[in-house]
């Protein structure tokens, strides 16, 4: 009879110490998720704060765009309402301005792709240590 009474007590027991050692598991994974949300939280901000300078950039981008537009435009009038000699000028002043323009905007997109490939490396290290970070949970 006494070997039975202690058949029942040993799932118990063991039950019990599961369910002890994975709350103290849990605790501690969390704790440690805890401890590293801080950083994770600083690369997010610094994520967005290059995010929104990217935007900012690309919005300048987008206004110098529409004034060399309006150069070109004025260009391309003169250029139709000259004749002789003058026309010859005033293709030649737009196709130079094509040239300056092409040559800045090349530049300029030169500029941004460095600056995104920059931020895209960035993005993959905080999501690295975000896969990271649920594989240790």
């Amino acid at each position: 009879m006494a070997v039975h009474k202690y058949r029942r007590l040993v799932p118990r027991a063991v039950a019990a110490a599961l369910i002890g050692a994975l709350a103290l598991g849990t605790g501690w994974g969390l704790a440690r998720a805890q401890a590293q949300e801080p950083a994770q939280g600083g690369r997010m901000a610094e994520m967005q704060a290059q995010m929104a300078e990217m935007m900012a950039q690309r919005t300048q981008m987008m206004q110098q765009m529409q004034m060399m537009d309006q150069q070109l435009n004025k260009l391309v009038a003169a250029m139709d309402a000259a004749e002789g000699d003058a026309k010859v000028e005033a293709v030649a002043a737009a196709v130079r301005a094509l040239v300056e323009q092409h040559t800045q905007m090349r530049g300029q997109m030169m500029g941004m792709q460095g600056r995104m490939m920059e931020h895209m490396m960035s993005m993959g290290g905080m999501m690295g240590g975000m896969r990271g970070r649920g594989a240790s949970q």
